[in-house]
């Protein structure tokens, strides 16, 4: 049985002018022309991705999309019509998201956290940004303090929900969010703590030394870009730090810390200095 929006292992049986017909559990479906591999005969076993054409019919391509069905996957919408929007997912149909499924009506140029899933009345392939449904509840396998890759999703009072690991849901707290993030961008998280009530709290750093370790480098590096001195310190106004680091000012400090005890840099009530 043909997989839509899979990739299906598929065997060749039989030559046209448009292409091989492929065949699966007695179903068949065409392999165009610029899509059959040299040499085809036959009999030969090949690895395709089966999706429909534009009149609904299932056709198999060579090309490699960026998600098959169930996936959630970031997205640029490349135009907008009077029906839905049309994302680019690397094959040469664009990927349909009607008006219905689209958590906020999408405009070209952006990006959108979408899950891509199968319309069950015409049986097409399609997508939707109303992916909350598709999220699964935590479970043994999240780590806190593990590093995971997530998408921005939607933007609340409290700050960023984030899918990640293609599954969860977490939250970045807005307070703890020092760049400006937006729906559908793509972000490096790690988990801060699963709660009791099954919610997660994301980080945009690493816990601890790794968070400090991580941070040290790029504020050596503005202190050398300044000429060796900042007007940075205990003193600073947080925003300020906030603006120039995109740190808090917490953090700020371990990191100046960090470097004072490695020799790197010295401090006093002006800010800090590279060592003579």
């Amino acid at each position: 049985m043909l997989q839509i929006g899979q990739y299906n292992n598929l065997i060749a049986k039989r030559q046209t002018s448009n292409g091989w017909y492929l065949v699966a559990g007695g179903e068949e479906v065409l392999l165009p022309v610029k899509h059959v591999p040299e040499g085809m005969k036959e009999g030969d076993e090949v690895n395709v991705f089966v999706y429909t054409d534009s009149e609904d019919r299932p056709v198999a391509v060579s090309d490699t999309p960026r998600a098959v069905v169930g996936d959630i996957v970031s997205l640029s919408v490349v135009d907008v019509s009077r029906h839905g929007a049309f994302l680019d997912w690397g094959l040469e149909k664009d990927l349909f998201v009607p008006f219905r499924e689209q958590q906020e009506k999408m405009e070209k140029g952006r990006l959108y956290a979408v899950c891509v899933c199968l319309d069950h009345q015409s049986g097409r392939v399609i997508g939707t940004s109303k992916i909350r449904s598709f999220l699964e509840a935590p479970d043994e396998g999240i780590e806190e303090g593990k590093e995971y890759e997530g998408i921005v999703f939607d933007k609340t009072d409290l700050g960023f929900k984030v899918v990640f690991a293609g599954k969860y849901e977490g939250l970045l707290y807005a307070n703890e969010v020092f760049n400006p993030l937006y729906t559908g961008e793509n972000v490096k998280v790690y988990v801060h703590r699963v709660r009791e009530d099954g919610k997660i709290d994301l980080s945009l750093r690493p816990a601890g030394y790794a968070a400090v370790k991580e941070s040290v480098d790029p504020v050596y590096d503005q202190l050398q870009e300044a000429g060796g001195y900042l007007p940075y310190g205990d003193h600073s106004d947080p925003e300020a730090i906030r603006q120039k680091f995109g740190m808090s000012k917490k953090q700020f400090k371990k990191v100046i810390g960090a470097l004072y005890k490695a020799g790197k840099i010295e401090i006093d009530q002006k800010g800090i200095y590279l060592p003579e």
